[in-house]
């Protein structure tokens, strides 16, 4: 499974990335501001 967070220094995001340590069938994709930049 994959999960794209937006937010990578939110506690969500650093639950799920504390949850898929260690597992195999388990992907987390933290983002931040500079990465969704479009301009």
């Amino acid at each position: 499974m994959r999960i794209a967070v937006t937010g990578r220094e939110g506690q969500i995001a650093a639950s799920l990335l504390e949850a898929a340590q260690g597992r195999s069938d388990m992907e987390v994709v933290a983002v931040g501001r500079p990465q969704l930049d479009l301009a």
